[in-house]
């Protein structure tokens, strides 16, 4: 991608799958809730917005690169002590969330939900130092992390945001280039092609072999039959 070959000025590893695997399973999208409905009335109401979230995250975020390892221990003193020297880095935890507002996302149905209960899964080190720091219990039983964290997006999102702010008429444009690297480092990594055409599909799959990709699944889909 443009991305790798003009803004990367770092060395970047890409996890093992199994590592990938679970580090999806902790990532998870924007929280959007009314925590009360209805008309507000005698009352001053304060808005507050982040300018530029996405990016000003993506500036600051140490991101793992080199090494990634796994440790696994039943000491959980131990696994809390490991955990505040890093930054970067997921762990499957068991938590009892029975905050009035709960601090951990589970999916449900496909769905994306903030409910109380005891919660076990992968989720991020930031969300587990925030539980800690606020004084919840948690047992910590795996942690993967990585051997460096760096700042992989500096170079690009300073280079962008400069731009979007010295050129006014260009906003939208310049915002949607900062968010979509985001949203894209996020995309899974598996690739879907659907076609008609039996003799094109021998093009695409020459081509899509020198791909760095880990899976690319091809389905040849007949809409019209002669039967």
């Amino acid at each position: 991608s443009n991305y790798r070959k003009y803004y990367v000025t770092v060395s970047c590893n890409r996890a093992a799958d199994e590592y990938n695997e679970f580090g999806k399973a902790a990532f998870f999208g924007g929280r959007v809730e009314a925590y009360q409905i209805g008309k507000i009335s005698n009352k001053d109401i304060n808005v507050y917005d982040v300018n530029s979230l996405y990016p000003a995250v993506m500036n600051e975020a140490e991101i793992g690169t080199g090494k990634y390892w796994k440790i696994k221990s039943n000491d959980n003193e131990k696994m809390l002590k490991f955990i505040e020297k890093i930054n970067f880095g997921i762990a499957y935890i068991v938590y009892d969330d029975d905050n009035h507002i709960p601090i951990l996302a589970e999916r449900v149905n496909g769905k994306l939900l903030f409910q109380k209960g005891i919660k076990a899964g992968w989720y991020s080190v930031p969300e587990i130092k925030y539980i800690i720091e606020s004084g919840g219990e948690i047992k910590i039983e795996e942690i993967i992390y990585a051997e460096k964290e760096i700042k992989v997006f500096e170079f690009f999102i300073r280079k962008f945001y400069r731009l979007r702010k010295s050129l006014s008429d260009f906003d939208a444009f310049y915002k949607t280039i900062l968010v979509s690297l985001y949203g894209k480092f996020a995309q899974g990594r598996e690739h879907s092609i659907i076609t008609n055409n039996e003799e094109d599909i021998k093009g695409i799959i020459e081509s899509s072999i020198k791909v760095v990709t880990d899976r690319v699944h091809f389905k040849i889909v007949n809409y019209l039959s002669d039967e």
